[in-house]
């Protein structure tokens, strides 16, 4: 257990080095609010005239609706900042910033977590040590998982969930204890009370969790010339265990709707008008390759998976199954979704939380690959880490909002629906967001370094953009020190603060590496 701490400290240092300690988007803007509400009066119910992202309630009232999940797991970050701003002297019109700053540490958290389960994963797969720190951190820095770290989306803990789910009865497989089943129906529970789509999922997980009973696992005998087969008692037993879960989840989640809206079925989202209206192929060759929203684009180190998925096949038959159905139920979801691709974000958001189903297999390349090969497997890995790394960069350090504006395409020119919606990002690669971060990137520094960009004056706090000069936002650096600097701390406190944290980042990185890397070395 202390191995693992170590791990989590060390991927916990990182995601917070490079936070932006900011909140922007209205999806963020609105979870921010329901926790505000949830704390400081003990309501649901948040301002109606600042994000329209919501509907009314039976009382009146405005409820962002959708799930409880993420909220509940900010609070306690919600809290600390409260706790921060009580014990130390911070001007008022900087406390609203400080408590956006400590709510989104939620998702680095979060990410920090997934790390740590996945590197667990691997190692149940049969993965060294080595080999699982790299898996792990070619997943939380090379994939477009990085830059949600700093962000206040729900993928993150979605990602967090199903793979919770898959480990537990991954697991269980082998050792058939219920207590991993109950983990994946914790996973289960917490998932849906996050958000209630992914009840689309519950049949796949249904399919892995037959499929997972052998079948030692059956009584048979024969009827009139006919073998009859039933599962064991224990077939029954576990599966009422997930069952169990599952009710639990639903109770909630009606409970949480008939408050809010006065109906067990009412979720705040049911009255939008055919959400679900956007053509298949379009969102298919969204999400797969176009140079704007491209899954392999955006998560490179996944291409591998191509030749990583004979030998995954072969040795991990039920599983195999199990990832597929999950991506393809994913993916046909969110291409038919009005907003297939998460729009105001970085890359294909909502296929996110299938990542790591991507990236698990690809270990059988680089531990079980003939010597000549395992080294092409290696240097074609740590290429696409490398350009994976580059890619994820732009996107930590310039806030896609900003991008948008850049190139003229926010505020919205045209209609979800409309197939020119987002054209440029999209579509055409000269406009492709991994390039034209960079590009916006070395505006904005040099923009810095001539002094037209230094502290900002803050317009109205309480506003989602509390900016008075809305063209300085597009040059804005996207981490938690240079907010600081745009808000007249003094360079001090910020060098000290950004030097405590590149320390932590350091120290815990040692321990890890010697830990799972070279103490490996050293035995083989």
């Amino acid at each position: 257990m202390k191995s693992y701490f170590v791990l989590f400290v060390f991927y916990l240092s990182i995601f917070v080095l490079t936070a932006g300690g900011r909140i922007a988007s209205s999806d963020e803007t609105a979870f921010f609010l329901e926790t505000q509400s949830v704390v400081e009066r003990g309501t649901l119910a948040v301002p109606d005239t600042i994000v329209n992202n919501g509907s009314y309630g039976r009382d009146g009232k405005f409820y962002i609706g959708g799930g409880i999940g993420y909220t509940l797991l900010s609070v306690p970050f919600y809290s600390l900042g409260k706790l921060v701003i009580t014990i130390f002297p911070i001007p008022e019109i900087h406390q609203i910033f400080i408590l956006k700053g400590f709510f989104s540490l939620t998702n680095q958290f979060v990410c920090a977590m997934i790390g740590v389960l996945f590197f667990m994963f691997c190692r149940r797969v049969g993965y060294s040590p080595k080999l699982s720190f790299f898996l792990t951190a070619a997943l939380l820095f090379t994939t477009n998982l990085f830059p949600y770290a700093k962000s206040s989306m729900r993928e993150p803990l979605l990602t967090l969930c199903l793979l919770a789910a898959a480990y537990g009865m991954f697991v269980f497989k082998g050792e058939k204890k219920t207590s991993y089943l109950h983990l994946t129906g914790f996973a289960i529970f917490y998932m849906l009370n996050t958000k209630i789509s992914f009840a689309v999922l519950l049949p796949v997980l249904a399919v892995y969790f037959m499929l997972i009973y052998d079948s030692s696992l059956f009584v048979s005998f024969r009827l009139m010339g006919f073998k009859i087969l039933f599962r064991k008692k224990a077939f029954w037993r576990d599966g009422l265990i997930l069952m169990g879960w599952v009710v639990a989840a639903f109770m909630v989640i009606g409970v949480y709707n008939y408050i809010q809206f006065g109906s067990l079925f009412s979720s705040g989202y049911t009255n939008k008008p055919q959400p679900f209206n956007n053509p298949l192929w379009r969102g298919i060759h969204g999400l797969l390759f176009s140079s704007g929203k491209s899954f392999f684009l955006y998560a490179s180190i996944t291409v591998l998976f191509l030749w990583a998925a004979p030998r995954w096949i072969k040795s991990h038959a039920k599983e195999s199954v199990f990832f597929s159905m999950l991506f393809l139920v994913m993916l046909v979801l969110h291409a038919k979704y009005f907003a297939w691709a998460g729009d105001g974000s970085w890359g294909p958001r909502y296929l996110i939380p299938v990542i790591p189903f991507f990236v698990l297999p690809i270990g059988l390349l680089l531990q079980n690959s003939l010597e000549q090969s395992k080294k092409l497997y290696k240097f074609a890995a740590l290429s696409l880490c490398a350009l994976g790394l580059l890619i994820q960069l732009g996107g930590v350090s310039v806030y896609l909002g900003s991008y948008l504006r850049y190139i003229g395409e926010y505020p919205y020119q045209k209609d979800f629906s409309d197939p020119e919606f987002l054209f440029k990002s999209r579509y055409v690669p000269e406009y492709s967001p991994v390039i034209g971060h960079w590009e916006l990137l070395l505006v904005s520094l040099e923009k810095h370094m001539s002094g037209e960009i230094g502290i900002i004056k803050i317009d109205n706090a309480q506003e989602r953009i509390p900016i008075a000069d809305a063209q300085k936002v597009i040059y804005l650096i996207d981490y938690w020190f240079m907010y600081m600097f745009y808000a007249g701390i003094k360079t001090g406190w910020i060098l000290f603060l950004f030097f405590i944290n590149v320390i932590a980042v350091i120290v815990s990185g040692f321990h890890a590496i010697r830990l799972f890397v070279k103490a490996q070395g050293s035995r083989g």
